[in-house]
């Protein structure tokens, strides 16, 4: 808990990161620091796998391991812990859980080597929403590297100070995040045996136009016995 509050903070210090989440990326607490998007995102795919008995598709190794493959037998003893510890509630319904910092704060209350575990879950489903959303070009890293395959900059100067020349322009980036033909085929051919995998147009503007579409589908997040993502 400590060292996350810690984590976050740092990061929150433009004059330590100036703004770029990766400036921590040497820091031995690096993996501490909580998305606060992500985070209860994380925690709420966490609480619906345990309390409903539905395993995500991507597992953490130890189930596979130590609890040789049986997710039920895992959420049936974290469960338990969790009950004991009060990061659940019956009274108060399968849909409760706690805020991030109730449940870092209360998770002291588990034994420790299933605190390892329910974290280590926890930061796997964190990190899979935080991959999807890159995927997605939604996540922010503060500081980036402009990705895409055609780059365009138009700049224009709007102020110049006659007393000492400095100058205020303004610099318009253009990028196309999209994917080449070629690299949507190359897609398209390691999918292709995935249902409903394939090319779709989206219409725009009263039918006259249209966008091309690669729908693939969506890794890791969802739970098995729910409905595809693409």
């Amino acid at each position: 808990r400590f060292a996350s509050a810690v984590a976050s903070r740092m990061l929150q210090l433009g004059a330590i990161t100036q703004g770029d989440r990766r400036a921590m990326a040497g820091s031995g607490i690096q993996g501490f620091a909580i998305d606060k998007k992500y985070g209860p995102l994380g925690l709420k795919e966490l609480y619906k796998a345990i309390v409903f008995n539905d395993p995500t598709e991507q597992l953490p190794e130890f189930i596979k391991t130590k609890y040789a493959g049986e997710f039920g037998t895992f959420a049936r003893r974290v469960e338990e812990a969790m009950l004991r510890s009060g990061l659940m509630d019956k009274d108060k319904g399968p849909s409760w859980m706690p805020s991030v910092n109730q449940f870092m704060n209360r998770l002291l209350g588990v034994e420790v080597e299933l605190q390892q575990e329910i974290f280590e879950y926890w930061q796997m489903l964190i990190a899979d929403f935080i991959v999807d959303a890159r995927k997605r070009g939604r996540y922010s890293d503060g500081i980036v590297d402009i990705a895409g395959d055609q780059n365009s900059l138009k700049e224009e100067e709007l102020l110049l100070c006659t007393s000492n020349g400095a100058e205020t322009r303004y610099i318009k980036v253009a990028t196309d995040r999209g994917v080449s033909w070629e690299k949507a085929l190359s897609l398209f051919e390691e999918h292709k045996e995935e249902e409903h995998a394939g090319f779709y147009e989206h219409k725009l503007y009263n039918d006259t136009m249209y966008n091309v579409l690669l729908a693939l589908k969506k890794p890791g997040l969802m739970s098995s016995s729910s409905s595809v993502s693409y």
